[in-house]
């Protein structure tokens, strides 16, 4: 049988067992022609690991994507979580793509991005997370009572390895019972970001930061 993987096709077999005739508790043989697959189309695993760039102890619990393109279209993959090593393991198509990147966030770290561009993604990658800065603030009502319960998705371009600014999702948080919230994933300028606010008993609201002359002074 064939899988599609992207625009491409992967062979992948499939087996199973028949029961033809035989004695109730006995299983006639089946006879199964197998083909060799060729090593280009079976898919490369990749392991990712994930470190503080300052330390170098590992970030358990970072949150790993995969984004992948070949000649017609870009297609994303589901996150996974990394283990208490810090270590996560992708995969990804056969073949040269056109190209691959792995995001990965954290709490209370800034996003990263590593890209690989016409070429194949490497067997094992490790990713330097630096500490974000902290930003913070309180949602209210129009009668200035503080809402519990919002959940705020901090979003924000974050330049990857090769330059290319992706946007990207830095964290998401929700305000405590005074209203407060607050997150570390936020770059050194906090310039740049947004904020979707979303309650069950509210209307979804979308927010711009300050621009970088007022982010300099906190929010």
């Amino acid at each position: 049988d064939h899988v599609s993987l992207l625009s491409e096709s992967v062979s992948v077999i499939t087996g199973m067992t028949l029961e033809l005739g035989a004695a109730p508790g006995r299983l006639a043989p089946v006879l199964v022609q197998v083909q060799p697959v060729a090593e280009a189309q079976v898919p490369t695993e990749t392991r990712v690991r994930v470190v503080d760039a300052a330390s170098g102890q590992p970030i358990a619990a970072a949150i790993v994507r995969a984004q992948i393109a070949d000649r017609e279209a870009s297609y994303q993959f589901g996150d996974q979580k990394a283990d208490a090593q810090g270590r996560a393991v992708l995969d990804f198509p056969p073949g040269e793509l056109k190209q691959a990147a792995v995001m990965v966030r954290a709490p209370e770290y800034r996003p990263r991005w590593e890209t690989f561009v016409e070429s194949k993604v490497p067997r094992e990658i490790v990713v330097k997370l630096e500490r974000g800065t902290r930003i913070g603030g309180i949602v209210q009502d129009e009668a200035r009572q503080p809402i519990a319960g919002v959940q705020i998705r901090i979003e924000g371009g974050v330049a990857d390895s090769a330059g290319v600014v992706h946007p990207s999702e830095l964290e998401t948080v929700s305000t405590d019972a005074q209203g407060r919230w607050s997150s570390s994933a936020a770059p050194p300028n906090a310039e740049g970001l947004r904020f979707a606010l979303k309650h069950p008993d509210w209307m979804p609201a979308m927010y711009d930061g300050p621009p970088a002359e007022e982010a300099a002074g906190g929010l």
